[in-house]
């Protein structure tokens, strides 16, 4: 909670929802960059982005957005004032991003909705998009359940370990470096605790109204957010 301690969030925008999950993350985000000048800033599937109109202020920044509805995304393109728009996903950006473009790449909610087959070719686009030494932080959604609750048949645990093992291999990779202590390691990590912030349950019931396929898997965990965070290594140009 340091960084909502700290009122990170006080200069942003405003969301549907007055205190939720993305709140959170929001601060988060923006606790670790907000004294970011003279930078180029990428967001990742931004939408109706909060953060970059306060970051505009410092700097030069973009929301990588198609605006095609995806994900309950916008269908339409969103302006703000000083941030400028880029129409393409992270994964499939060459020839619309030049290699080692930003200092910075963030996301909120938004690397989840990539499907885990997808997940290494985001990596390395997120790798070929930032500078030798530049940043990623991604604040991703993430549901915890007891081990033994099964979603369409499939022990819920496994799938969330499945896609920390994917998020891993940026690491193993070589591709970045983390920034700070891996704390998943095992399934065993993928327990939900007290002092974790999660969505308070009106949140969840309005999430059940707009996605009530998930209506099962939110009555039986507890909606959480992941902070993947990483450093290009400085030696590493750009990606081939």
């Amino acid at each position: 909670m340091d960084a909502v301690n700290n009122g990170a969030e006080k200069n942003l925008r405003k969301g549907v929802f007055p205190w939720h999950l993305k709140s959170v993350q929001d601060a988060i985000i923006m606790n670790i960059i907000k004294d970011c000048k003279g930078m180029l800033i990428g967001e990742v599937g931004g939408g109706d982005t909060r953060i970059l109109p306060a970051l505009a202020k410092l700097n030069k920044v973009y929301n990588i957005e198609k605006f095609q509805g995806a994900d309950g995304g916008p269908d339409n393109e969103l302006t703000f004032k000083d941030v400028n728009n880029i129409q393409c996903w992270v994964g499939d950006s060459k020839g619309q991003i030049r290699d080692s473009f930003f200092d910075i790449l963030f996301s909120v909610s938004v690397v989840e909705h990539v499907p885990t087959n997808a997940l290494s070719g985001f990596i390395e686009d997120c790798a070929r998009i930032l500078k030798p030494g530049g940043q990623m932080f991604h604040a991703v959604d993430l549901y915890l359940t007891q081990p033994d609750y099964k979603f369409n048949g499939v022990h819920y645990t496994h799938v969330g370990h499945t896609k920390i093992q994917a998020y891993q291999e940026a690491f193993k990779s070589g591709l970045f470096e983390p920034l700070g202590k891996i704390e998943i390691n095992n399934k065993e990590d993928l327990e939900f605790k007290p002092q974790y912030i999660s969505n308070p349950d009106n949140i969840m019931t309005q999430w059940n109204k707009v996605a009530p396929k998930l209506a099962d898997l939110r009555d039986n965990a507890q909606s959480v957010t992941l902070l993947w965070a990483g450093r290009k290594p400085s030696e590493m140009q750009y990606l081939k």
